[in-house]
C-alpha cells in the first residue's frame, strides 16, 4: 500500500553485512521483496539456527520500522489507495489486508496509516509462522472473507509474491 522497497533493501542489507562482515559483494535486492523473512534468512545465511533466525527477522522488522519513520516522505499510502478504499467501504465490498509482515509491523502500519478506517486490524492475514508462503496467506484471506478465492481480487506489489 506504500512504496516501502528501498526500505526493506536497506535493512536487509545493514543485516546482510553483520551476517557477512567479510564480503564486500551486495546482496541480491530480488531475495528481499516478497518472501516471508525465515525464507529470506535461510537463503543468505543457512546456517543460523531457527532462535537465530527469529532475531534476526526481529532486528530487520525493526531496522524497517525506523527506516520508515526517519524516510518520512516516502512513507505514506500510494497516491489513490485512500479513495480506493473509501469506495470499496461505501459499495460493501469487503476487503482484507495479506502481508508477508510481522505483527508489530501490521500494528506500526495501521497506526501510521490509520488503517483502521478502511480494514479490520483483527482480520489481517500476516506472517504470523503458519504460512508456507503469500497463496496460503491469500486463501486464509478468502477464508475470513466467507468467499470463494476465485471470486477475490489480489492486490499485490511483489512479483514474487505472485508466482
Amino acid at each position: 500500500m506504500f512504496f516501502d522497497s528501498s526500505l526493506h533493501l536497506e535493512a536487509w542489507s545493514k543485516i546482510y553485512r553483520v551476517l557477512h562482515p567479510d564480503s564486500s559483494a551486495a546482496p541480491d535486492a530480488a531475495l528481499f521483496c516478497g518472501p516471508r523473512n525465515e525464507v529470506i534468512l535461510q537463503s543468505i545465511a543457512p546456517w543460523l539456527t531457527e532462535a537465530e533466525r527469529a532475531r534476526y527477522s526481529e532486528e530487520k522488522e525493526q531496522l524497517y520500522r525506523t527506516a520508515c519513520q526517519v524516510n518520512s516522505e516516502i512513507t505514506h499510502l500510494v497516491a489513490g489507495a485512500e479513495e480506493f478504499l473509501e469506495q470499496l467501504q461505501r459499495r460493501g465490498i469487503p476487503c482484507i489486508l495479506v502481508s508477508a509482515s510481522i505483527e508489530k509491523n501490521i500494528n506500526f502500519f495501521f497506526e501510521i496509516f490509520g488503517l483502521g478506517r478502511w480494514l479490520d486490524r483483527e482480520s489481517v492475514v500476516f506472517d504470523d509462522g503458519t504460512y508456507e508462503d503469500k497463496r496460503q496467506m491469500y486463501l486464509e484471506a478468502a477464508r475470513r472473507l466467507n468467499t470463494d478465492i476465485r471470486d477475490c481480487l489480489i492486490i499485490e506489489d511483489s512479483p514474487s509474491a505472485v508466482s
